[in-house]
């Protein structure tokens, strides 16, 4: 099955999410994505159970190329220096592409 990306300003809490629509009409169930139930035990905070993730944050090429493991020595030959920096910045180029692409200019 294909998947959808849905785009929208984060909620401060449940109330305010445009995906909680209530009914209190007698003849319909309370009509939303999240757990029903769970609900009023959250108010004023986002509960872990909730369907929406957060955008991922672009990478940075310094932060990534901190965390890599530089052996036991703690430092890099010159070649893996170049072949790492050339591999590490095109992963992010393209990881920082594809973010663009889904909020295409909407940050």
């Amino acid at each position: 099955m294909s998947k959808s990306i849905l785009i929208i300003d984060t909620p401060k809490e449940c109330w305010d999410c445009p995906l909680h629509m209530e009914s209190w009409d007698v003849d319909f169930e309370e009509i939303m994505i999240c757990n029903a139930e769970k609900l009023e035990s959250h108010y004023g905070e986002i509960p872990n159970y909730c369907p929406l993730k957060p955008m991922p944050q672009k990478k940075n090429f310094i932060d990534e190329f901190m965390k890599v493991d530089r052996g036991p020595y703690g430092f890099l030959s010159e070649e893996d220096f170049y072949e790492l920096s050339d591999s590490l910045s095109k992963q992010i180029r393209g990881y920082n592409f594809c973010i663009d692409e889904i909020l295409d200019g909407q940050e």
